[in-house]
């Protein structure tokens, strides 16, 4: 949780203009200061929304943030609403980027509720830089919900003076090679093709099965970008292993941006199920489950075997008494999976 100092020099120093003032929203107004304590310099760049909104008591127009105290960036929305007091300095806001659907986000909330904070100021700088269109919809505690719709053209003009005070903007013409998550795409990457994860014999015999969710940065030729791989949920631990060295030499289509291909952060789920091999949510192709029992292997046949199985439906293994629809002789070269 941010210091509530900070919190609260926010919503004191940026007050909100109420519809009387003449000022129109849709340009960035920029500001230099110093800060107190510390004496550094600070820079705030201020966009006034397109539309006013009319509340039960007040009129106001919400105004968008971004600034740089203490070499720290910062992007916040100034709403106007305090709405309840209560200890959970959160609020769920719905972000539309262009014509997509929207998005539901957690923002941070001032002290007195009238500011909520982008909780990664890079990311919507980068995200506002290619998508400029975006509407708000803030839903305030005991208060009506309202919308504020903004224009960012002309962002890129100023950022080379917001980065010089702050280390962590965006620099001038970033934005294409930064990650973006899968809301703030155009077109979604998409999953090509990727090698059979091991499912083991044992495993499957326990009856061991579940999906595996693997998060992966996904790069503009769309490989997975080494050291991204992380497991954020699974159904057993002992399928971790099979499943991260599977996603890691997927190939997608990239995910895009204003036609351009660009980094993109995914959730690839692989669900291994008994019997039926494994899927992955979005592949085009089931693999086919292969079985091969040990003593068949590769490792335990150096001079070469042949063996006579049957396939059945789902390409399972089955002993050769009963009626065969399909007979073949596989070299030892068809290794156990």
């Amino acid at each position: 949780m941010r210091s509530k100092l900070a919190l609260i020099l926010a919503a004191l120093v940026l007050p909100l203009r109420g519809e009387g003032q003449e000022r129109q929203g849709g340009a960035w107004q920029l500001t230099t200061s110093r800060s107190a304590a510390p004496d550094q310099p600070s820079v705030t760049l201020e966009l006034d929304a397109l539309n006013v909104v009319r509340a039960a008591v007040v009129t106001f127009r919400p105004a968008l943030y971004l600034r740089c105290l203490n070499d720290k960036l910062e992007a916040f929305l100034a709403t106007g609403a305090t709405g309840t007091r209560n200890s959970d300095y959160r609020m769920i806001v719905h972000l539309r980027w262009g014509d997509r659907p929207p998005a539901e986000e957690t923002w941070s909330r001032s002290t007195d509720y009238s500011v909520v904070f982008a909780p990664d100021p890079a990311a919507f700088v980068r995200q506002l830089l290619a998508t400029p269109e975006m509407t708000f919809e803030v839903r305030p505690d005991n208060a009506d919900p309202f919308v504020a719709r903004f224009n960012g053209e002309g962002l890129r003009a100023h950022l080379a003076t917001l980065q010089t005070r702050c280390p962590s903007a965006p620099a001038r013409g970033a934005g294409f090679d930064s990650v973006y998550t899968e809301t703030q795409v155009d077109e979604k990457a998409e999953l090509i093709s990727m090698p059979d994860p091991e499912y083991a014999p044992l495993l499957r015999r326990a009856g061991i099965r579940g999906s595996v969710i693997v998060q992966a940065v996904i790069d503009t030729l769309g490989r997975v970008v080494p050291g991204s791989l992380r497991v954020t949920s699974s159904a057993n631990g002992a399928l971790d292993e099979p499943a991260l060295k599977a996603v890691a030499h997927a190939v997608f289509r990239p995910a895009r941006v204003q036609g351009h291909a660009v980094r993109t952060r995914l959730r690839v789920p692989v669900k291994f199920t008994d019997g039926s091999g494994y899927s992955v949510d979005g592949c085009r192709i089931t693999p086919m489950n292969r079985i091969v029992p040990d003593k068949f292997s590769r490792s335990a046949n150096r001079n070469g075997r042949s063996m006579l199985m049957r396939c059945g439906p789902q390409a399972q293994v089955s002993p050769l008494p009963t009626s065969v629809t399909a007979a073949a002789s596989v070299p030892s070269s068809f290794t156990s999976t």
